[in-house]
């Protein structure tokens, strides 16, 4: 497919623009402790655990999305060409789709809200202005151990019709924030198993979207562009999106390493190397960033260094979980990142899991793998005494 070459403009210096552009800062711009970023996932792992919910490709093709996208030449059960990034245009009908995640979000608050700003600009043949129509969105996303539980699927499907050229720019804010009088407090204002909340949907009114108060927030953009002959453009230069002059480098959506971890090592069984209690565990990969209770009686410790320590009511350590930007790796040598095929070398075939599974688990070890079969996640269970 071609680009829009249609003297949109505002195209130079896209690519300079990166994820370290994103600021983190208190609403009196003071720095936070824990800089959150935004990450993009793998485009197959968003199909798999949010559009689909890890059902098969026949479940997957019942979806609006699967259909939607088929119309503008897209099959997502056969992801080839973008690992990132769903894309194409048929007919007038242009369709993408991606999946991000806010990670390293630690604080008492246990909840983040979004606001977007939404601009379309539609052009008719001989018009000298396009017009322009704005609307406002907010929603509220649940957190676990500083992250989105599932990732934020961002999807569009657009339609030229007889206009001659179409501009929807999206503009988000993302963070920690009160909405008096809708949503306040640390606790999650809602139902306990829902992970999302609309607080007002796209409209013309932006009395909410003006009465968000953001405590720390990131902000990021997402323009799409549609003309005659099938030309389009799917650009974010904050996420390293623009499609479909180029694929999204798949780098982007490895978590960005912690540099304090990078020697800390895992070993099955035991935990954390040279850390037999819990106090030792917090020297070696803290400070404690966030806590949170787990279950009846058990807490989950979120240390700087993006282990969440599991720690039984009586002190003692129950579990070890990589969280995001870990950068340490087992005694095995298997890291955040490594593929699948390192695992299999390294422990073997696991008992009663497919080749495919997200998770293999080897009873005191476990690996989770992303869309692009790399380990995203290591837990190790404490056996050893």
């Amino acid at each position: 497919m071609q680009a829009v070459r249609l003297g949109y403009g505002m195209r130079r210096g896209l690519l300079v623009v990166t994820l370290l552009c994103l600021c983190w800062t208190s609403a009196r711009g003071e720095p936070v402790t824990q800089q959150p970023v935004l990450r993009l996932l793998p485009l197959a792992e968003g199909v798999r655990d949010v559009l689909n919910r890890g059902g098969d490709a026949a479940a997957l093709r019942k979806k609006d999305e699967y259909r939607r996208a088929r119309a503008a030449g897209v099959d997502l059960a056969n992801i080839t060409d973008d690992p990132v990034v769903a894309h194409g245009m048929r007919g007038g009908r242009l369709f993408y789709v991606f999946y991000k995640k806010l990670e390293r979000a630690y604080g008492a608050r246990q909840w983040i809200v979004q606001r977007i700003k939404r601009t379309e600009r539609n052009w008719t043949a001989g018009a000298s202005e396009p017009e322009t129509k704005v609307t406002y969105q907010v929603e509220a996303f649940k957190l676990f151990a500083g992250e989105q539980k599932r990732g934020d699927q961002h999807h569009g499907g657009y339609t030229l019709g007889e206009r001659e050229r179409r501009e929807i720019v999206k503009e988000y804010e993302i963070g920690f924030a009160d909405v008096p009088g809708t949503a306040e407090g640390d606790a999650w204002p809602w139902k306990a198993s829902t992970l999302f909340e609309y607080l007002a949907r796209y409209g013309p009114s932006r009395t909410l979207y003006d009465k968000v108060r953001f405590r720390n927030s990131l902000r990021w953009s997402l323009t799409v562009r549609l003309g005659r002959d099938d030309r389009y453009e799917v650009l974010s230069p904050e996420l390293g999106i623009e499609v479909p002059k180029q694929a999204t480098d798949p780098a982007r959506t490895l978590p960005q390493p912690i540099a304090a971890g990078k020697d800390l090592v895992l070993v099955r069984g035991s935990g954390l190397a040279g850390a037999q209690d819990f106090d030792t565990c917090v020297r070696l990969a803290g400070p404690i960033v966030q806590s949170r209770p787990a279950g009846k009686s058990n807490t989950n410790v979120m240390l700087a260094a993006g282990l969440m320590i599991n720690r039984r009511s009586d002190g003692s350590v129950n579990t070890v979980q990589t969280r995001s930007g870990f950068a340490g790796a087992t005694r095995a040598g298997i890291r955040v990142g490594s593929p699948r095929w390192a695992v299999l070398k390294a422990y073997g075939q696991p008992k009663d899991a497919k080749v495919s599974a997200a998770w293999w688990h080897y009873g005191d070890i476990g690996f989770w793998f992303d869309g692009l079969d790399r380990v995203g996640r290591i837990y190790v269970r404490k056996t050893n005494k």
